[in-house]
């Protein structure tokens, strides 16, 4: 696995999960939730499990292998579109 922990790392998962019958998978959280208190600090005790959301529907930055504004948008897209079928893409 060449991203591992990122959207596109679960692409690469994605003909294995089908050869093992899974029909769901769940990512929880993907929202953008913060690494750094409200002064920009770093926290004492990193949340890393992202329950302290930042913005509902934005896929978090952090999971995304790309550095460009809004790549992860574009990565979070790429995951579900073997998920969805053609018409949705």
């Amino acid at each position: 696995m060449s991203q591992p922990g990122t959207y596109l790392g679960l692409i690469e998962k994605d003909s294995l999960l089908q050869s093992l019958g899974v029909t769901a998978v769940e990512l929880m959280p993907v929202f953008e939730f913060a690494l750094n208190d409200c002064l920009g600090q770093a926290l004492e005790r990193p949340n890393y499990w992202g329950y302290d959301p930042l913005a509902f529907f934005a896929p978090h930055r952090g999971y995304a292998v790309g550095g460009e504004p809004g790549g992860q948008v574009r990565e979070f897209k790429e995951m579900c579109w073997p998920c969805t079928g053609p018409e949705l893409k």
